[in-house]
């Protein structure tokens, strides 16, 4: 396995934690109140394909805040994915940019 996957993995875990955190210790508020929820949106939507009604499918949906959870963390984890490979590009042609420049000699 590679370390971006392990990294992004960590750093999937991680947002969730803070959006845990968020939910707990900010202040009730609107403007929180539309950040999280905008923040698990992802999730939400994804398990509607399987909870059509979300958590009022039939007599109650047990599973869906777990269906939630687990999807917001794969999402949040492949958006890492993406954004380790970006700065890791980034870095490299940075990189070969500076090293092929030519440099006075002395």
């Amino acid at each position: 396995m590679s370390r971006r996957v392990v990294y992004a993995l960590v750093l999937g875990a991680v947002t969730l934690g803070a959006i845990g955190l968020a939910s707990t210790y900010v202040p009730d508020s609107h403007a929180k109140g539309v950040v999280l929820d905008s923040l698990a949106m992802p999730g939400a939507i994804l398990s509607g394909l399987y909870y059509t009604e979300g958590p009022h499918t039939g007599s109650g949906a047990p599973n869906w805040f777990l269906a939630v959870l687990i999807l917001n963390f794969v999402i949040y984890s492949a958006v890492w994915f993406v954004v380790l490979g970006l700065v890791r590009h980034h870095r490299r042609r940075h990189t070969e940019s500076t090293s092929t420049t030519s440099r006075p000699s002395v």
